[in-house]
């Protein structure tokens, strides 16, 4: 673990050291584009081939897109170190996703409560049910493993 008075500095190192390895495809219709880190934020920025989920079909379940990514950050031993360091900074995480072909965009933040949660394990994959949208969620839940399977890295 870091010390808090470094954080920053070692979360902008790492982001610019993450940036030299972009474009880097980390999902199979995700490519991380670029790394930053300012104003408090590391910003991963990534585009998303539209052409096989909308990014509309992801916005309508935002919930639930945002939970598989805490879900996955939760289950991946290796970022758990920035996420820990982005705590210490007191930084958060935004994920910007932009469609390739509509260039319409989200974001998901991920907050110190998330963090804190992801480190403690008490991220708890939400069913289908759990969402407003539970209909939306079963059309796209086949766009959405594509968008999840096989991450490495957010």
């Amino acid at each position: 673990m870091l010390l808090g008075s470094c954080a920053g500095t070692c979360l902008k190192t790492a982001a610019e050291a993450l940036n030299a390895s972009c474009p880097k495809q980390v999902m199979e219709i995700a490519t991380m584009e670029s790394v930053s880190y300012e104003d408090k934020a590391l910003i991963v920025n990534y585009s998303i081939d539209d052409s096989n989920v909308s990014i509309d079909s992801l916005t309508s379940v935002l919930d639930v897109v945002k939970n598989k990514v805490l879900v996955r950050l939760q289950d991946s031993d290796d970022l758990k170190d920035y996420i820990s360091t982005c705590r210490e900074a007191g930084a958060i995480i935004k994920h910007i996703y932009t469609g390739k072909e509509s260039g319409k965009s989200f974001t998901i933040e991920l907050s110190d409560e998330d963090m804190q949660n992801i480190l403690n394990g008490k991220v708890v994959p939400m069913q289908a049910a759990d969402s407003e949208s539970a209909s939306e969620v079963e059309e796209t839940s086949r766009s959405e493993e594509r968008f999840s399977r096989n991450a490495e890295t957010d």
